[in-house]
């Protein structure tokens, strides 16, 4: 592994100071990661909770496999979305090219969804100037990457949590698990999750709140069964990888992500509209 050469890094520790929760935020009513397309800032949080920590070093080892998969991630996204006309550039890399990067504690278990979320929100209230973001970087699409070094015999998800009516924050977050089953996450994980944020819908059961019945979720299952919302393995070879995402992204999902304006499969299956297209 290459050494780090921390200098390059960007700590934003020139606005922790700030508390007061933003103009930004208050003004944003749909989720804090609008739109998959131009500038879009992923705030990387390396968080240690009341059961795991990353150790006392401000940037651990783990951070350049993290910027790797990232980049593997990304790549992918904005290589499958540019037959739509979208153009993601996303602002992460914390050792090149200016993301931001926290080390935080927190008094929670950030693999427990009754208490994760609002220990983060509180915590970007606190702790990140959003509206110097915004400016900064000349977008209104921030959301946040929450680094959690779970050990090899974790069994929680990674998981987004994605905007919905009534959330109490509207900041949006992907929590990435180290581990989950003696698993290191993959970057079409990281890919997967970072799609909900922008709308994209799991194609893998069924679930009312969008309409999915097993009748739609079996049709997935033999038409979108190397989609990247149904499945994040090789459909070929099996496993995973981590220098490569072989799913792909469908139109039913550029549909989900604000894409396209139609997708048939819709109406075929009166599934819930797009968020996008309301």
């Amino acid at each position: 592994m290459k050494s780090m050469k921390c200098g390059k890094i960007f700590f934003a520790f020139f606005f922790l100071f700030f508390s007061s929760v933003s103009s930004w935020a208050v003004s944003c009513k749909d989720g804090s990661g609008k739109d998959l397309d131009g500038n879009i800032v992923v705030v990387s949080i390396f968080a240690d909770d009341v059961y795991t920590t990353w150790g006392k070093d401000r940037v651990n080892t783990y951070a350049l496999d993290v910027m790797n998969y990232m980049d593997v991630a990304t790549a992918w996204i904005k290589s499958s979305v540019k037959k739509y006309g979208a153009k993601p550039n996303f602002i992460y890399n914390f050792f090149e090219n200016g993301g931001i990067y926290y080390k935080a504690k927190f008094d929670v278990d950030l693999t427990d969804w009754n208490v994760n979320d609002a220990a983060v929100w509180k915590y970007i209230d606190e702790k990140i100037n959003l509206n110097w973001i915004k400016v900064n970087f000349n977008t209104d699409n921030i959301f946040f990457m929450v680094y959690v070094n779970t050990p090899r015999d974790n069994s929680v998800p990674p998981a987004a949590r994605s905007f919905y009516n009534g959330m109490k924050r509207p900041y949006e977050i992907v929590y990435v698990y180290r581990y989950r089953d003696k698993n290191e996450t993959p970057p079409s994980i990281y890919a997967h999750e970072m799609l909900h944020i922008f709308g994209a819908k799991d194609l893998y059961y069924a679930d009312s709140r969008n309409g999915f019945s097993q009748e739609f979720v079996d049709y997935c299952a033999k038409t979108h069964r190397n989609d990247i919302m149904y499945t994040i393995s090789d459909v070929k070879l099996g496993g995973v990888h981590y220098h490569k995402i072989t799913n792909v992204l469908s139109d039913l999902d550029a549909y989900y992500l604000g894409l396209k304006k139609y997708c048939y499969e819709v109406d075929r299956f009166k599934i819930n509209k797009s968020e996008h297209n309301h």
